[in-house]
């Protein structure tokens, strides 16, 4: 489990990079962040939450994915999908 954390991390927390980096699947990633206690996806962060740390980095996308610990990727698509504007 801390091997992946650190490999998920150090994969800027994008799935696909992380499965390429341990040889496993996707859907390997996706059940073993599920299974972490300190992992989570973009899906599974409130909408206040996201509005908080977008204010908090004056909308910047990257340290706002940082900050909350998912991909950029996924938390453009989050954001798209609440309709939040930066």
């Amino acid at each position: 489990a801390e091997e992946f954390e650190r490999v998920f991390r150090a994969s800027d927390f994008e799935v696909a990079r992380s499965a390429r980096r341990l040889g496993v699947s996707r859907q390997t990633v996706y059940r073993m962040i599920e299974e972490s206690s300190c992992l989570r996806l973009a899906r599974d962060i409130s909408p206040e939450e996201l509005r908080q740390s977008l204010d908090r980095h004056a909308g910047d996308i990257i340290p706002t994915a940082r900050q909350l610990q998912v991909s950029t990727t996924s938390l453009r698509a989050r954001l798209r999908h609440l309709g939040i504007k930066r």
